[in-house]
């Protein structure tokens, strides 16, 4: 695969894999975020792993196959609305199904405002019913907590890791006290920050700028040969406007404005290693998340951990290309509300292309 073809075949795949394939084809966010909070926009309980959304709205399913007149003759869609009209009923979203593999006919899927026990609501059911349409009121379901908006992704700060307990006793840096203050203090940083509101800059230290450079100098002397040629291509520009070098740590809030000019993508500082489910959900508002701290400088080419050199180096750069970012974008929408059996796919989906992926450039595997 080149990069280029990579954003059809996971469209492709993603609409094999989930129900909710309709969100693929929202152009925005906005449109994706809206679509849902038609559906599901009650909070049942809020900031926790158990948060939720009920569908305040009704759903109504409406079947064309037996239908009086054919099924398939034009101005059928427009026939059906008039149902709704008729008992003013007021419409907040139509999908349409033209063929699936059990129907030969369209299906709409209706939502309406209102409970499914409106007397408008059901006199439409009725009616539809009577002219040989098989209508039904889907019932509410229960979805997992997401962002609607991206001012949401506040709210998905707790980490995986509690911050710093990452750091056990295989780390390199688990006996350095100063190594471990350090840390804490920068993951404050990420731990306070708002959306809106200016990254801090960090004051990197010079041991700090040094065990970046060793992995800075010796990624961009291995990317000759191994890295894509988007990627070659792209990391002038993050010198030019990011400050990335061998001896200057660049800076987020640098690279998180050049990203917003080329494809929309923005950065937003994170304490440690976030569930996939955020991960993803914040992708769908074209935000990727980065630690600001750096690996300790006793073994500068391992990690067991995200850091700033795996963030900055190994991921930012490739949102600066159209088709990554769009779908990276794409696996961000499909995330929202998934259920947890669709975010481990996607996130597999992720982990084995963007994290350890290989594409074939010019015969040679990169």
């Amino acid at each position: 695969l080149t990069l280029k073809n990579c954003r059809g075949c996971f469209q492709g795949c993603f609409k094999m894999l989930f129900s909710a394939s309709r969100f693929l084809r929202r152009k925005t966010v906005t449109d994706a975020a809206t679509s849902f909070t038609r559906s599901f926009s009650n909070v049942d309980s809020v900031f926790d792993h158990q948060r939720t959304y009920t569908r305040p709205r009704t759903l109504i399913r409406v079947e064309t196959l037996y239908m009086k007149n054919s099924p398939r003759r034009p101005g059928q869609l427009r026939e059906l609305l008039g149902h709704f009209a008729d008992n003013s009923v007021n419409l907040t979203s139509i999908e349409s199904k033209l063929n699936t593999f059990a129907h030969d006919s369209p299906i709409f899927e209706i939502d309406v405002e209102g409970e499914p026990d409106n007397d408008a609501i059901l006199k439409t059911v009725d009616s539809l019913r009577a002219v040989g349409a098989k209508a039904d009121i889907l019932p509410p379901r229960l979805v997992p907590w997401f962002p609607v908006n991206i001012r949401d992704l506040d709210l998905t700060r707790e980490t995986l890791d509690a911050e710093n307990d990452l750091i056990n006793e295989d780390h390199p840096g688990f006996n350095d006290k100063v190594y471990r203050k350090r840390r804490a203090e920068l993951t404050e940083v990420a731990q306070t920050y708002r959306h809106g509101s200016q990254i801090p800059r960090i004051d990197y230290t010079d041991q700090e700028t040094k065990t970046w450079g060793a992995v800075y100098s010796r990624l961009m002397e291995l990317s000759e040969n191994y890295a894509c040629k988007e990627y070659r291509e792209l990391i002038p520009n993050f010198e030019k406007y990011c400050g990335y070098a061998p001896d200057n740590i660049p800076q987020l809030q640098d690279i998180s404005d050049y990203l917003a000019q080329t494809t929309g993508f923005t950065i937003r500082p994170v304490q440690g290693l976030l569930s996939a489910r955020d991960f993803l959900n914040a992708l769908a508002f074209r935000v990727f998340f980065s630690t600001q701290y750096i690996r300790h400088h006793g073994n500068p080419f391992y990690t067991p951990e995200p850091d700033i050199c795996h963030e900055l180096i190994g991921h930012a750069p490739m949102f600066a290309d159209p088709d990554f970012a769009e779908f990276s974008h794409k696996i961000g929408l499909a995330s929202l509300a998934a259920s947890d059996e669709d975010i481990n796919r996607l996130a597999s989906c992720y982990w084995f292309t963007v994290e350890f992926g290989v594409l074939k450039e010019e015969g040679a595997i990169k």
